[in-house]
């Protein structure tokens, strides 16, 4: 499964992707949990990222884990993000994953 400039998305990765907010959109910074690829009944893929992502979507709030896991399905709506490119409060909100 490839993200929106054609990286292979694999377990584990930190992703980059768009989430509805409100009246308009945002983005969500996530680590991928699992990939699922499957097809419906016109032989078209079906695909499952499940991501936990943190909520860092607006300025005066500090960022937060969300309290569940996120299954996206537009593989071509993320983008994979080195993990270093993450400061270390991003990271520690990672670890704290269940």
């Amino acid at each position: 499964m490839k993200d929106k400039i054609d990286q292979e998305i694999n377990v584990g990765d930190y992703i980059i992707y768009g989430h509805a907010l409100g009246r308009c959109s945002g983005l969500r910074i996530g680590k991928v949990l699992n990939l699922k690829t499957d097809v419906d009944g016109f032989n078209r893929p079906i695909y499952r990222i499940t991501v936990w992502g943190i909520d860092d979507d607006w300025q005066n709030y500090t960022p937060q884990l969300l309290n569940k896991k996120s299954t996206l399905l537009y593989p071509n709506r993320c983008v994979v993000v080195d993990k270093s490119k993450f400061s270390q409060k991003y990271l520690d909100l990672f670890d704290q994953i269940p």
